[in-house]
């Protein structure tokens, strides 16, 4: 993706530079820069990010896709499966126990939703859809992530705010920054990496405020990649905003594991997805409603940013039941 962006005489796909690496079954590992000596530090994760901090993310993501559309025209007619090794993620199965495991904790905090939603008839139309939709909630998680000509790119795959790196000028604005955690990557819709990243990272108010705007600077980042490559745009501004739509069950889930399990716990707290087995799915099933009560009594921010979620769900048709 980098050589195809230089090629063009743009920067390179801004993550850390690799500098040594190990394959080897067992025994993975990689060696790369150490970008806090450069300045760029972690955001705030219990911080919905502002504005500025978001639109480089957007701007980035953009270029991002683009370029691995410039990597799978130039690999042709071969595929992206058929040319990298262990390029499908075995767990993203119904089968698989690591999914079986993910999604028993996405239950549990539906569940603890539920419960608490049941005392605001606001949101009485959430509550109803999750309730008609419970035994749905891994089908349309994974539908979340499938991909179709013409929205097919590839993606981060885990595009939240402890995920990337900002350095900041002298005024603490962020002017650059870093992706990393590419462990994920794949091939999916970009309005996949698009909803994850809003739902988990944004507050509910700048959703409201600047969806529009963010997704023009994603746009006008994606086309530019390929206009200078002289290739075509592959969708419309419009048919990009009907995708997001399309991907709002999958951004609200994706929000909702984030805000509860992740944005507001301790480190020793957070949960760890790549080592679930049965037996820990079933210790965290059971500690996630007393989790999810004592962070709705202490944590006014984790009550905005969770009830931003259900907000957005009342104003879209597709959770109407």
């Amino acid at each position: 993706m980098n050589k195809h962006l230089e090629t063009l005489r743009l920067p390179q796909i801004k993550t850390p530079k690799y500098y040594a690496g190990s394959f080897e079954k067992g025994r993975e590992a990689f060696l790369t820069e150490n970008l806090r000596k450069q300045g760029f530090v972690l955001h705030d994760r219990r911080k919905g990010q502002d504005f500025n901090h978001a639109s480089l993310v957007m701007g980035e993501l953009g270029r991002f896709h683009a370029s691995s559309l410039l990597l799978e025209d130039s690999i042709a007619p071969k595929t992206f499966e058929e040319t990298f090794d262990n390029f499908e993620e075995s767990w993203l199965d119904v089968n698989n126990q690591g999914f079986n495991a993910f999604l028993d904790i996405l239950k549990s905090q539906v569940q603890s939703s539920i419960k608490y939603l049941n005392e605001y008839p606001k949101y009485d139309k959430c509550v109803k859809w999750f309730q008609a939709n419970f035994d749905s909630m891994g089908q349309y998680f994974l539908d979340g992530l499938k991909s179709t000509k013409p929205f097919e790119v590839i993606t981060h795959g885990d595009c939240w705010t402890n995920n990337m790196l900002f350095k900041y000028n002298e005024k603490n604005k962020p002017e650059d920054i870093r992706f990393v955690d590419l462990q994920c990557t794949r091939k999916s819709s970009p309005a996949s990496d698009i909803s994850y990243f809003i739902c988990s990272s944004l507050n509910g108010e700048l959703r409201r405020k600047y969806l529009k705007e963010l997704l023009l600077i994603y746009y006008q980042s994606f086309s530019k990649v390929l206009i200078l490559a002289r290739k075509n745009i592959p969708f419309s501004f419009k048919e990009l905003e009907d995708e997001m739509e399309k991907r709002k069950v999958y951004g609200i889930l994706s929000g909702l594991m984030i805000v509860g399990g992740v944005l507001f716990v301790d480190e020793e707290e957070m949960w760890n997805f790549d080592s679930f087995t049965d037996e820990k799915s079933d210790v965290l099933t059971v500690n996630a409603d007393g989790k999810f009560k004592k962070l709705m009594e202490r944590e006014n921010s984790f009550q905005d940013r969770l009830l931003s979620l259900f907000d957005d769900m009342l104003a879209s048709p597709v959770f109407d039941i």
